[in-house]
């Protein structure tokens, strides 16, 4: 447990170790609404960049900040939409959406892979798993990657508030039609489930669900993906041990997501009372930042934390969170990463980084952990 200042002027504790940070994603007196932070947030400070200002404007409340019992009841309607969802996003769907992405870049002596190939996927794959029509899908695609860009780089308010507004009217407008023509995909579901008592999602919650699904389903899973690409690429050994054995291939998406996982820290969390971490007593209103990163390479949980090992026993890592707020979709983003390692190293075997590995720029803005560009030759 660190003091610590986030270069917004945040005051924070921010949690490094593994142990303590297992206990912070599940305390019950640490929460991820703003509201609980001294003195209260209007939005959560210098967190998810700008896919986070299209939550933050909408009507409604999502998931990622929210405690119960709203966090239990928006959580189980999801889980009910998701029950219903039909097969249209499985293994053979995302192979095939992988397979046409791969099939663009044939016939390319370079590739530029985050914005060519990763994004696009993850794009694809959520943009089905919803039900985004296909004559809509390039221009939420556009507005989307636009303000994924922007959360790892300072933004322009404008251009922010013009690409935000373009998603929610979207996903609106999707919501409305959905409830008067419903489909067999996650948007018709999310807009026609009851929990027990009958209740339904309102109409700002039901935007605010959809674009927390949209993000973490986008750019989360494609930074996984091209992290994964630069840890093989830059260890031959281990990518060549990765193409021998499909058990091993899932042990290196394990240890992909616990040695350079996608995101640096978790969400926020809010004290609403005096809270014990480590040796710590942190008052009430006080703000705790996770660091994921720092938790996956704690030496008191992982033998020779600092070592890129697909052999490594897959499993107990925080990459997706741990308690209330674990990540609904991580058997999906399991199964995309898998299938677009396996199909892109297998379409393009002598596959390699087209610029010295210390070159690639990282995104400097938490949550995020990715490079910008990731530039290879096929």
């Amino acid at each position: 447990m660190h003091p610590a200042r986030l270069p917004d002027g945040t005051v924070c504790w921010l949690v490094t170790r593994y142990d303590e940070a297992r206990t912070a994603l599940s305390h019950p007196f640490l929460s991820t609404d703003p509201a609980h932070a001294s003195p209260p947030h209007e939005r959560p400070p210098w967190e998810h960049g700008a896919p986070q200002a299209v939550l933050d404007r909408t009507a409604g409340r999502h998931l990622l900040h929210t405690d119960p019992p709203t966090h239990t009841r928006l959580r189980n309607l999801v889980n009910r939409a998701l029950s219903r969802q039909g097969s249209a996003v499985g293994r053979r769907g995302v192979e095939r959406t992988v397979d046409r992405a791969l099939g663009r870049l044939a016939g390319h002596e370079e590739s530029e892979l985050l914005s060519e190939f990763a994004l696009p996927t993850a794009f694809a794959v959520i943009s089905e798993l919803l039900g985004v029509p296909h004559a809509l899908r390039a221009r939420l695609e556009e507005s989307a990657e636009a303000l994924v860009v922007m959360g790892g780089r300072p933004a322009a308010p404008d251009a922010e508030r013009a690409a935000a507004g373009e998603v929610i009217d979207l996903v609106t407008g999707l919501f409305r039609e959905k409830r008067t023509t419903p489909e067999d995909d996650l948007l018709s579901h999310l807009a026609s489930a009851t929990d027990e008592e009958g209740t339904r999602f309102d109409e700002g919650e039901l935007v605010a669900t959809a674009c927390l699904l949209l993000f973490t389903g986008y750019g989360t899973v494609a930074y996984a993906l091209c992290n994964g690409v630069i840890n093989l690429l830059t260890r031959p050994d281990q990518l060549a041990a990765a193409r021998t054995s499909p058990a091993l291939l899932v042990s290196a998406i394990e240890e992909v997501l616990r040695f350079e996982g996608p995101g640096d820290s978790a969400a926020l969390r809010y004290t609403t009372a005096s809270v014990r971490l480590g040796d710590v007593d942190i008052p009430p209103g006080e703000c705790v930042v996770v660091s994921i990163q720092s938790a996956n390479r704690d030496g008191c949980r992982f033998a020779a934390p600092d070592r890129f090992d697909i052999s490594r026993k897959p499993g107990g890592h925080l990459a997706f969170g741990h308690g209330i707020h674990h990540c609904l979709g991580a058997p999906l983003a399991r199964l995309e990463v898998e299938v677009a390692l396996t199909r892109l190293f297998t379409r393009f075997p002598a596959l390699r980084l087209a610029v010295d590995p210390d070159e690639l720029e990282w995104h400097r803005f938490l949550p995020l952990r990715s490079a910008h560009r990731l530039p290879v030759r096929l």
